[in-house]
């Protein structure tokens, strides 16, 4: 009977395996920045089940740079790893480099395994290496991490060499890294973390590197950029001691005390749940830590505490202690950054009370048993949650990583640092060991999930008392006047010089569509340099080189256009609100205001004269104003010292605080971080360019085209704002029926050109005309446009989605202009090059980058689309192919 059950059991497990085993193709092109493709990269694939590496599945790219992988015999619980790297043909080194990627399940696989494009960078090399102090090599385990981000770099392994153990890296060259090496795992080969910080892959020149105790044991090659860091982990301990003191709460003596060490990781974060020693580290010298619970004295040599902690003299070890003290039913407790660098160090705290009604323990392991949390350390801590931010609800289930940065400097307890934590499990509520004099200077909140990335400012104690939430949003941007979803347009575009521009160039948009659509995991799968841009109207937020695989997009906040006034007398002036609340993710950001430009007939901006914005105010992120340029000054220092959030980036704020000239010209040498405003004068929007921030209102000013009384209510003869005379007796010239040569005419002021299409007759009045540009009315259509001297535009007549005419400006010269109309020949939904401009483009066609963002392929005729002429010609074919074939076969 037994054997019958082993039987049945083994065959059902068999028939279970069978039934849970999948395959799945993934496959894709794999190129440059640049879209130039990469024959022979190499595409691995770790194939994982939770902690365990099951397989390794490996290809190369062909000529054209396509990799096609089938991946057999596979679980849906697996997890999957992709890396990806292409080395030089002639030295072998990695060349280029993929994204770094997070293991991704069977769905995720699935879903982008279908033919994408992946974007490799540049890549640079970190070689590591550990040794004892006989020179001998340790094994070790090991981190490299983006030092922006703190994500870890994914594409690292350790060699299989005889007598080495090196740790590689390929990663990305333009960004900064520290690398953290632990030990091996066995008593022989602990020893404690050591880190070190690398920030200087842009130099041109090789050199050796220097460890603490002076020996040449690392080097960078400027050449091949590759970094070879070898960490001497020969490990000392430093007995640090030291007293509490309490004085000003007029304690005599302690229930309880203890220390907790935590190691500090590079970029001075602490991982809350794992980063602390094991208790009793003495015991690894045959001794034991001690504690005194005696009030302090006023003779000298006194201690509460006497403890060991390991570092490493060649190496830089960092700590954070935290002070613990009980006195009768009261916590209290400090904290004291400590640099390991010798035998002995002497730390006092100074004690205070204790943020938070919540008893709760830090575990410490036992340095005896590392693998039982044996010793509770128990204090109060305060407790926080991530809340829904519509119905105030404690977030459930959710995968969160928050950072939590803390600054007791000003209480002597040395430099800030953050606590890490993540929630997988249970619900959005944290607990941290916090001290009364202050709160937390920021917190950041990124979630694996659909809820937007969330950044909260600096909150005080009592702030903290009040209000212990965090609220997150889902994913979906409004404006602050609360249009939301399938209002607002969104982009996801390629970063760099020639995209991340107000009118970016053409293939620089990879996706568009509106909130309710937008879907761009594939694209962030797919690597390479992103920027995102969304929008309503001609209202625009541009976020330059986001990384959005750590955290999703950032969400901004802008107001609607119709909601804000523009002041178009006298002189002009417009205010317009935009706002971040997500954390610091990108380089910088583009926004754009539209404004109404004057004419002969319509009072407005005057863009033949200087026009100037400025940043006046400042707001959090609940809109309530926190600095006035007028009241509170325009000194950049000023601002980051009572606002840190702006830290680091004083010149630019300083900048945008004064009044700035607006350049004509969109290129970087024009648009930058000293000239941050563009004027836009075919599209009517002023572009302004912002660091980080939370909330800012932006302030046009400039001169105004006045409509006189006369020509308001006759508009037919009007002076633009280009300010040329108006002719008093304007002339009409009749171009007949256009043909293949087009027509070409000199006009002045107020002249017009009658011409004919497929038999339709059409005017154009020259409105207005300055020494760069004309204004050109199309009499039929109301539609008035500017042209630059040297440009042309395409112009739909008859409003069937197809363009008629090019219309060129030969020539201005201040009273007149020399004007081209011919027939439009080219393709049809193509986007123009950079002279070009759709006269027709609506607001919904692009978010600034022209038909790249439109529909405007879907929006033509039917007959119109080259593949269904195609496939018509085809069907003809194979009809007439058929009828003799069935004649021929009759005659046989």
């Amino acid at each position: 009977m037994k054997k019958l059950f082993l039987g049945i059991l083994l065959f059902t497990l068999l028939v279970v395996s069978i039934a849970t085993a999948a395959t799945l193709e993934f496959n894709g092109t794999i190129m440059k920045n640049d879209g130039t493709a990469l024959n022979g990269t190499q595409v691995n694939v770790t194939i994982k089940q939770e902690w365990s590496q099951i397989a390794v599945n490996s290809t190369t790219t062909n000529a054209s740079g396509w990799f096609n992988m089938t991946i057999e015999n596979i679980q849906i619980t697996n997890t999957f790893i992709p890396v990806m790297y292409h080395p030089n043909e002639s030295t072998g080194l990695v060349e280029y480099v993929g994204q770094s990627m997070f293991p991704l399940s069977y769905s995720e696989l699935t879903e982008i395994g279908s033919s994408i494009d992946y974007y490799l960078e540049e890549a640079a090399i970190i070689n590591v290496t550990v040794v004892n102090g006989s020179g001998a090599y340790t094994p070790f385990a090991g981190n490299v991490f983006d030092k922006t981000t703190g994500n870890p770099v994914q594409t690292c392994w350790t060699t299989a060499i005889p007598g080495d153990d090196d740790y590689i890296c390929f990663v990305p060259r333009d960004r900064n890294y520290s690398i953290q090496v632990y030990g091996g795992g066995s008593a022989e080969t602990n020893f404690v973390p050591v880190s070190f910080d690398w920030d200087n892959f842009s130099t041109t020149t090789s050199y050796d590197i220097p460890d603490n105790n002076n020996a040449q044991l690392s080097s960078y090659n400027a050449t091949t950029y590759v970094l070879h860091k070898t960490f001497n982990v020969t490990e000392y301990f430093s007995r640090v001691t030291g007293y509490f003191n309490a004085s000003d709460f007029g304690i005599l003596g302690w229930d309880d005390v203890n220390v907790v060490p935590y190691l500090l990781d590079p970029g001075n974060m602490i991982f809350t749940d794992y980063g602390t020693l094991p208790y009793n580290v003495s015991s690894w010298r045959t001794q034991s830590d001690k504690y005194n619970l005696t009030a302090v004295p006023s003779l000298g040599g006194y201690w509460n505490y006497n403890i060991s902690i390991p570092y490493a003299p060649a190496e830089n070890v960092n700590y954070v202690l935290f002070a613990s003290g009980k006195n009768s039913s009261t916590f209290y407790g400090s904290y004291r950054n400590l640099t390991v660098n010798s035998v002995n160090h002497y730390i006092n705290f100074t004690m205070y009370g204790m943020l938070g009604a919540n008893r709760r323990n830090i575990s410490m392991t036992d340095s005896t048993d590392p693998t039982f949390p044996a010793h509770n350390v128990t204090t109060m801590q305060q407790e926080f949650n991530i809340v829904n931010a519509t119905n105030n609800a404690t977030l459930q289930n959710q995968q969160l990583h928050i950072e939590t940065k803390l600054d007791y400097t000003s209480y002597g307890m040395g430099h800030e640092f953050t606590f890490m934590q993540d929630l997988t499990t249970g619900n959005g509520t944290y607990y941290l060991a916090m001290l009364n004099v202050s709160g937390f200077k920021e917190v950041n909140v990124y979630s694996m999930g659909a809820w937007e990335p969330k950044r909260e400012d600096t909150r005080t104690a009592a702030e903290i008392g009040l209000n212990p939430n965090i609220s997150m949003r889902l994913f979906n941007p409004v404006t602050l006047g609360g249009d939301e979803g399938s209002n607002i347009g969104m982009a996801l575009m390629r970063s760099n010089a020639s995209c991340d521009l107000p009118n970016p160039g053409f293939g620089c948009t990879l996706t568009s569509q509106n909130m309710d659509t937008f879907d761009m995991f594939q694209f962030l799968i797919g690597g390479g340099d992103l920027s995102f841009r969304m929008g309503m109207g001609n209202v625009f937020v541009h976020y330059v080189n986001v990384d959005m695989f750590a955290s999703g997009p950032p969400a901004a906040l802008f107001e609607n256009d119709d909601d804000v006034t523009e002041v178009t007398s006298g002189a002009f002036d417009k205010l317009m609100k935009f706002g971040s609340r997500g954390p610091t993710i990108y380089d910088y950001i583009l926004v754009s205001m539209p404004y109404t430009e004057g004419s002969g007939s319509t009072a407005g901006l005057n863009e033949s004269r200087l026009v100037n914005i400025s940043i006046p105010y400042m707001y959090d992120e609940h809109w309530n104003l926190i600095w006035n340029a007028t009241e509170n000054g325009t000194v950049g220092t000023a601002l980051s010292g009572n606002y840190s959030h702006y830290s680091g980036f004083e010149s630019e704020w300083q900048t945008l605080m004064g009044d700035v000239n607006c350049s004509t010209n969109q290129n970087g040498t024009y648009f930058n971080a000293t000239n941050p405003c563009y004027l836009d004068t075919e599209n009517n929007r002023i572009w302004v360019r912002l660091p980080h921030f939370s909330g800012t209102q932006s302030r046009v000013t400039g001169d105004v085209t006045v409509v006189p009384p006369s020509e308001a209510e006759d508009s037919t003869s009007s002076s633009g704002s280009g300010g040329s005379s108006t002719s008093t007796d304007p002339a009409t010239y009749d171009a007949g029926e256009l043909d293949e040569d087009g027509y070409t005419k000199t006009l002045s002021s107020g002249d017009s050109v009658t011409f004919g299409v497929d038999g339709e007759s059409y005017s154009v009045e020259l409105s207005s005309v300055s020494a760069t540009s004309i204004e050109l009315e199309l009499v039929e259509l109301g539609i008035t446009t500017t042209i630059n001297e040297g440009s042309k535009k395409r112009i739909d007549l008859d409003g069937d989605g197809l363009y008629d005419v090019y219309i060129t400006c030969d020539s201005a010269a201040t009273t007149t202009a020399q004007i081209t109309i011919e027939l439009y020949t080219g393709v049809q939904d193509e986007t123009t090059d950079e002279t070009t401009d759709d006269t027709n483009a609506t607001d919904a066609d692009a978010l600034g980058a022209e038909d790249e963002l439109g529909d405007d392929a879907d929006s033509k005729p039917w007959y119109t689309k080259a593949w269904i002429w195609i496939l018509m010609v085809a069907g003809i074919l194979f009809v007439v192919l058929l009828v003799l074939r069935l004649t021929v076969g009759r005659k046989k």
